[in-house]
């Protein structure tokens, strides 16, 4: 709030607006910055997650720290899989080899920390998703392509009703 009101873009505040993060994304960008800034996090995380072996927070922990509620714990692991927005645009990383993707342990991505602590400003180079495709106008599409259904997919995937769309035939160019 006080960098608000300065005028000032914290790079945290910066990287949830472009990236459209939720606050449990940026929760548990915090949770997991934490021991690259104090090492000392990594005794907790690993005295939390009774195993000395794990010093990064897991799915888990990352989740029964943020939430009570059984569904929420869901959706939110849900969220930090690797289908997930902080794993698909590299905001986090996958850590070690656990017997369970509920164990496995998030570390932040490279480069994410300098971001986060303001040594680069760079958010195209660092953050994109593979899978995300560029979307052209609607005027730019081929003449019969059906808007209307083009619209109804656009509103499935902007309130999360829909999530994966196949698409089958021969490729045609336009």
């Amino acid at each position: 709030e006080m960098s608000r009101a300065d005028g000032c873009d914290l790079p945290l505040d910066r990287l949830a607006r472009e990236l459209e993060l939720s606050s449990f994304d940026q929760e548990a960008i915090l949770l997991c910055l934490a021991p690259e800034i104090d090492r000392s996090y990594e005794r907790i995380y690993a005295y939390i997650q009774d195993d000395l072996n794990r010093r990064f927070p897991s799915i888990e922990l990352l989740c029964t720290l943020t939430t009570n509620s059984l569904s929420e714990r869901v959706h939110r692991r849900n969220a930090l899989s690797g289908f997930g927005c902080l794993r698909r645009k590299h905001v986090l990383q996958a850590w070690g080899q656990p017997a369970t993707e509920w164990r496995q342990e998030l570390r932040l991505a490279p480069g994410v920390f300098e971001f986060l602590s303001g040594a680069t400003g760079d958010l195209t180079s660092l953050f994109y998703d593979p899978a995300e495709i560029a979307c052209r106008r609607l005027s730019d599409l081929p003449p019969k392509a059906d808007l209307g259904l083009i619209e109804r997919l656009g509103k499935g995937f902007r309130d999360r009703s829909l999530e994966v769309v196949g698409i089958w035939g021969s490729p045609h160019r336009y």
